[in-house]
């Protein structure tokens, strides 16, 4: 509790009074003593105990764990067990068919004429230099041998072929008689062996022009 400054001086007077047995004499005297009185104001005391404050909750989101995502496990593909009855087939390959060599050309031999030895096809052409190395006409009665006989005898220089120069006697159902003709060019467009290539002047002789091919027969003179 709390007293005022004048309560606790009037509160000692008469505690000084009693214990000094003034009592009596107050009352002998017939003295008053007025003891001013103040309200006394009761105060309760609290002691305070200082707790530190929780710290502030951190602005900052703590970000939550992922959660762990098991890793599938691979499937092992099906292990797919051989058939042992099966019997592998080996596969054959046939050899390559060998080329067949080609039939052996027989180069023409002479006769001795006249006796129409070797048959085959007759064209006409625009006559010039020849590969026997000679620059001719179309009135000239020549012939071109076909390649496939004239490389029997062919060397490194085609002017030289043996067969340049050589005389054979041309003949055709038209012209049984035929015509000599002189061996002077190379025909590339004759396939058989014994195909000729005339001039104009010579294939008039042994058949019409507008045909374009005839049938002939020759031998060397």
């Amino acid at each position: 509790m709390q007293f005022g400054y004048k309560s606790l001086l009037a509160l000692a007077a008469i505690v000084e009074l009693v214990s000094a047995g003034a009592v009596d004499m107050l009352q002998k005297r017939d003295a008053i003593v007025y003891v001013n009185q103040e309200v006394l104001e009761v105060v309760v005391f609290t002691s305070t105990v200082w707790v530190a404050p929780p710290p502030p909750p951190s602005e900052t989101p703590v970000p939550e764990p992922e959660p762990v995502v098991p890793e599938p496990t691979p499937t092992p593909e099906p292990v797919i067990a051989a058939n042992p009855t099966e019997v592998p087939v080996p596969v054959v390959i046939p050899p390559e068919p060998s080329p067949s060599p080609a039939p052996p050309v027989e180069e023409p031999q002479s006769s001795g004429g006249g006796g129409g030895s070797y048959t085959g096809k007759a064209t006409f052409y625009d006559a010039g230099l020849g590969s026997c190395g000679e620059t001719h006409s179309n009135s000239d009665m020549i012939c071109a041998l076909s390649k496939v006989t004239m490389s029997l005898t062919a060397g490194p220089n085609p002017n030289l072929n043996p067969k340049c120069g050589t005389k054979i006697r041309v003949m055709s159902d038209s012209n049984p008689t035929g015509v000599i003709v002189t061996i002077v060019d190379t025909c590339p467009g004759c396939l058989g062996p014994n195909d000729l290539d005339l001039t104009p002047a010579v294939f008039d002789q042994l058949g019409d022009p507008l045909a374009g091919v005839i049938q002939v027969t020759w031998d060397y003179v």
